[in-house]
């Protein structure tokens, strides 16, 4: 699971990156003071080896003038060596690049092939890599072992 926190922390680098695009579909120099809106994005994210290592998606991402983005129907798919490890879900999400952090009030999900952790709301530090989801938080083990027993 901490390989997983650790990836999404990386992914939400690459969120950042939508700041940048969003302020070039506008055409600006620097980041817009007024809110911009793009839709049906995807970013990718390769290792050295050209393999994607995650991918946001998402409906809609609309900058705030404050610099923050709004993000709607938020997926991102982490990978490990080319295959899809896991799935994190929100709603909606507001992602601040300059704290490196993210924040969503609504259903969020986080999902791999053998668990599933859904609640109310998510919370996410870069700087002490914490992942929290806030509240009704429900944990689902799928058939099978979720880690491998020690002997």
């Amino acid at each position: 699971m901490k390989w997983f926190v650790n990836q999404f922390k990386g992914v939400l680098k690459t969120v950042g990156a939508l700041a940048v695009l969003v302020a070039l579909e506008s055409g600006a120099q620097k980041p817009p003071l007024a809110p911009h809106r793009i839709e049906g994005f995807r970013l990718p994210e390769y290792d050295e080896n050209g393999r994607l290592k995650s991918q946001v998606l998402g409906e809609v991402a609309e900058m705030r003038a404050d610099g923050r983005i709004d993000i709607t129907d938020l997926r991102i798919e982490i990978f490990r060596s080319g295959q899809k490890e896991g799935t994190i879900r929100a709603d909606r999400c507001v992602f601040d690049p300059d704290k490196r952090s993210a924040q969503s009030d609504t259903a969020v999900s986080i999902e791999t092939e053998r668990l599933l952790i859904t609640g109310m709301g998510l919370q996410w530090e870069a700087e002490g890599q914490i992942l929290r989801i806030l509240n009704q938080a429900r944990v689902e083990l799928k058939q099978g072992r979720v880690w491998p027993r020690k002997e």
